[in-house]
């Protein structure tokens, strides 16, 4: 069985022997505070020491990257805290067995169109797949395209609208149509 990504990253990821593909999917992972200074310090073996099996076990191991990943030291002007994480976050996620990360999310644009390329780069780096953002709404809005022994996957990352969605032209997050669904239902056709 085949498994490989097509919307980022043309690579093959796992060739299991078995009949039967495994997803998961993690919410929120936000590298700031103790996780953070784990990260950056590369003291971070103990972090999801009792979960990394379990997460490098899965087929596909997507996980919901609550921030942008830069060094960039100018938020956005906004209400709520500006979140981000170290540049070596990319490596850990990598390390630990994630190999697909979304972005779609209220935080990603905290520091600018800075802290998304500075993300949409070092996840590149790293080898892994990304969807939910991007430099503008049609490039934020495309599904991560998979396939999976032979059967075609898409999976498509949303967020709130809020100040961190993507425009025509401006960067930021895939919008979730909330009022009409019009939108987000033509998305998934």
């Amino acid at each position: 069985m085949e498994i490989s990504l097509t919307n980022r990253h043309d690579e093959v990821i796992r060739s299991p022997d078995k009949d039967f593909v495994s997803l998961l999917f993690m919410g929120d992972f936000c590298p700031d505070a103790r996780i953070g200074e784990c990260i950056q310090s590369g003291d971070s073996g103990e972090l999801l020491k009792d979960f990394s099996s379990f997460v490098q076990s899965a087929d596909i191991s997507m996980v919901n990257l609550e921030c942008p990943l830069t060094e960039a030291l100018v938020p956005i002007a906004k209400d709520g805290p500006a979140l981000k994480g170290s540049e070596k976050t990319a490596g850990f996620l990598r390390k630990y067995g994630f190999n697909a990360v979304c972005l779609a999310n209220n935080h990603i644009m905290d520091y600018g169109s800075t802290g998304l390329s500075d993300t949409l780069k070092l996840l590149g780096e790293e080898g892994l797949s990304s969807a939910g953002a991007g430099q503008n709404l049609e490039e934020a809005s495309k599904p991560l395209s998979l396939e999976v022994g032979g059967i075609r996957i898409a999976i498509l990352c949303v967020a709130e609208e809020e100040f961190s969605i993507a425009g025509k032209s401006s960067p930021g997050a895939a919008p979730l149509d909330v009022i009409t669904l019009h939108r987000t239902i033509t998305d998934i056709k």
